[in-house]
């Protein structure tokens, strides 16, 4: 028997790697619980796996820089006021004036 899926929207940012572990801590309050018996819930790629590395330069005259980061996805309930909200928090607590932030439409399977 299949499990029923339910609708989602999938958050991507990317951190800093030396910064993932204390941002995941910060917002795990305020991530949307979506079903079953956890919550806080997040994944982050592991530098030594999957190195990236973000590149940026402050406009108009700054130095281009180059920053180890790592992916961070977190899956929320397809509910446009629990994007918002979620969204704002993610924007205060990164440690970057502006991050990618990067939203797809998702489905969960729920496992009850």
């Amino acid at each position: 028997m299949m499990n029923s899926a339910v609708a989602s929207k999938r958050i991507v940012t990317f951190v800093p790697a030396d910064r993932a572990a204390a941002f995941a801590k910060s917002i795990a309050a305020d991530i949307p619980h979506l079903f079953g018996e956890y919550d806080s819930v997040c994944w982050w790629s592991a530098p030594k796996t999957e190195e990236g590395v973000e590149q940026y330069r402050p406009r108009p005259d700054g130095e281009i820089t180059q920053t180890l980061s790592v992916r961070m996805e977190f899956s929320i309930p397809a509910d446009p006021t629990a994007l918002e909200k979620f969204i704002a928090t993610l924007k205060n607590h990164h440690p970057w004036q502006e991050p990618v932030i990067l939203v797809f439409n998702s489905q969960i399977l729920d496992h009850k």
